[in-house]
């Protein structure tokens, strides 16, 4: 067998090091200008949801507001007093996904794109649009406060998923109705950049969509749209951009009484069976532009946005596919991810591009750890190995640094503080269908080993389900990287140094490790552990060096359990070699 590698994990090399580049960077530049300015303006105003300001917040019409507290439901003059140069963005919510809608808000704001309006889907999201001036519309009926979809999560698939892709293709009919071009994005989707700049360069195109394709079919540096011949995966509706003509309007109104009369039709397959339903992609392409196919039986041109700009959540968070590419993206939407709206929020904060508000880093206070044992074989060495062994090194390396995650998360919930998630590398990949030697099939782009997102490992949900009645806190790896993390958290910190060596507890100061230090012996039970720590309870950040010498378990025999339950639901399940 393999003799076991490891190294020390402050050093950071091997797997690791390839991966914190710039996902992390964008993100930063991003959350550099959290706190840039702007004053949030009252409800009419419309400086929008606790956001950074905007530049022309002053000039947005007021919000109509309903006798209910909510937003109007939306007029056409309502609707063009929003647009600029006769384009509106649009995206919509209910209360579940209100802390989406703030963080959407502040992007654009940010930006300085104010042609945007949020459809509120029942009340309660729509009376707190209204009270943060965030320009808005009910989708709701105002007796029964709610759209159908209800106000909590929707499970993919399910009756509610699909009254709300119902709902979405009835937002393309009304505004393009209304004569206006419309950018109809999902609203985990994360703008980056202004793309209505990007838009604007293919003025040949009736409609502008995302893809799901795995790989660009572009060389580096090229920033025009997909091949179309190429770029054969489904076309994904979260990102659409509409022109108002004649053709758009004929084939959205076809797919809308398509799928109201098929309820169980899901709206993205019957959008690609329609856009390339008599098409021929090497044949039937635009005169102006050879990128646009002619789609909806020679009636429509259609572009597909670059996957490397536009991207999905593999080829944003996995892949970073704009770094091979050589680009700058322009938006990213959490697809490709685990752990329903709670994985998807935290791929955004790990790459930093979530807007959080203050509490969020302020609320609470924190473990952080460093992994003991990282794996670090080589990208050359791995590839040399077959599948069978580069699945069993991806699990065993998954282990090493899960050896050190299982005692921090005891000593989270033993000091009830928030665990700072290590940043964990992956060997393979994470997929619902066989994998094509540690890749997705059609990722061929994929770098391993890659830092993997928490959700890939430890799916967030299962912190926090009822599978124990031990449940965590957390917050993600980059979490005091980001600028928006205040600097009297990073500095509030205690520094632990575990070791058998030590006899007995000490205090030092090192500058290096950010200020006081603690010396800890070994093996301490959970009442020395409580003990020795106590008198730094007030510092908002403590750091272990080594948690699985720090952390020998519970004693008390309900916490132990507890915490076992917790452990064994979280371990990540291991595909078997046929996948």
């Amino acid at each position: 067998e393999e003799e076991e590698e490891e190294e020390e994990a402050s050093s950071q090399q091997g797997a690791t090091a390839t991966a914190d580049s710039t996902v992390q960077a964008a993100g930063k530049k991003a959350a550099a200008g959290a706190g840039a300015g702007g004053k949030q303006a009252s409800a009419g105003a419309g400086a929008g949801a606790g956001a950074s300001g905007s530049s022309s917040s002053a000039t947005r019409p007021p919000v109509p507001v309903s006798e209910d507290g909510g937003p109007a439901p939306i007029t056409p003059e309502y609707a063009r007093s929003v647009s600029l140069n006769n384009t509106v963005i649009v995206t919509w919510a209910n209360y579940a996904l209100w802390d989406f809608v703030q963080s959407f808000v502040n992007h654009l704001n940010r930006l300085g794109i104010t042609n945007y309006i949020i459809g509120a889907m029942d009340l309660q999201i729509g009376q707190a649009l209204v009270q943060a001036g965030v320009p808005s519309f009910a989708m709701y009926e105002q007796q029964r406060n709610h759209s159908g979809v209800g106000s909590g999560h929707l499970q993919w698939g399910g009756e509610g998923f699909h009254k709300m892709g119902r709902q979405k293709i009835s937002l393309a009919s009304l505004f393009l109705r209304m004569k206006l071009d419309l950018l109809l994005v999902d609203v985990d989707v994360v703008i980056l950049r202004n793309v209505l700049d990007y838009f604007a360069k293919f003025p040949m195109a009736d409609i502008l969509v995302s893809s799901d394709n795995l790989a660009s079919t572009l060389e580096p540096g090229d920033e025009g749209l997909e091949v179309p011949s190429l770029a054969g995966a489904p076309m994904n509706i979260g990102i659409m951009y509409f022109r108002y003509t004649e053709q758009t309007v004929r084939f959205v109104d076809q797919w809308l009484d398509t799928i109201m009369a098929r309820p169980d039709y899901w709206d993205q397959n019957a959008f690609n069976d329609m856009a390339r339903a008599g098409w021929d992609p090497w044949k039937k392409l635009h005169q102006d532009n050879n990128r646009v196919f002619i789609g909806y039986n020679g009636t429509l041109a259609v572009g597909v946005l670059p996957v490397a700009m536009f991207s999905g959540g593999h080829t944003y968070y996995i892949q970073r596919l704009y770094e091979v590419q050589k680009v700058e993206p322009y938006a990213v939407h959490c697809t490709f991810q685990y752990g329903a709206n709670a994985g998807k929020r935290n791929r955004m904060r790990e790459a930093m591009i979530f807007e959080d508000q203050e509490p969020y880093y302020t609320g609470d206070r924190y473990i952080s750890f460093d992994l003991k044992r990282v794996p670090n074989m080589s990208p050359l060495d791995f590839k040399a190995l077959n599948y069978t062994q580069k699945k069993a090194y991806n699990v065993k390396g998954l282990n090493m640094q899960l050896d050190s995650v299982w005692p921090a998360l005891g000593m989270a919930s033993l000091f009830n503080r928030s665990l700072i998630m290590p940043k964990l590398a992956c060997y393979c990949d994470r997929y619902w269908t066989p994998l094509d030697d540690c890749r997705i099939p059609g990722a061929k782009q994929q770098r391993l080993p890659f830092m993997c997102p928490m959700d890939y490992v430890l799916d967030p949900t299962f912190l926090v389900d009822d599978a124990s009645s031990m449940k965590f806190r957390w917050r993600e790896h980059s979490f005091l990287e980001n600028p928006r993390c205040p600097e009297q958290v990073k500095r509030s910190r205690l520094t632990v140094y575990t070791s058998p060596s030590f006899k007995q507890l000490s205090e030092k100061y090192v500058v290096q490790d950010g200020g006081v230090v603690l010396l800890l012996p070994a093996g301490l039970s959970t009442r020395q552990l409580e003990a020795a720590l106590q008198p730094y309870q007030q510092l908002k950040v403590w750091h272990f060096k080594d948690t699985p010498l720090s952390f020998k378990g519970f004693e008390d025999p309900v916490w132990r359990e507890a915490f076992r339950k917790r452990v064994e639901h979280l371990k990540p399940v291991v595909q078997p070699d046929n996948m």
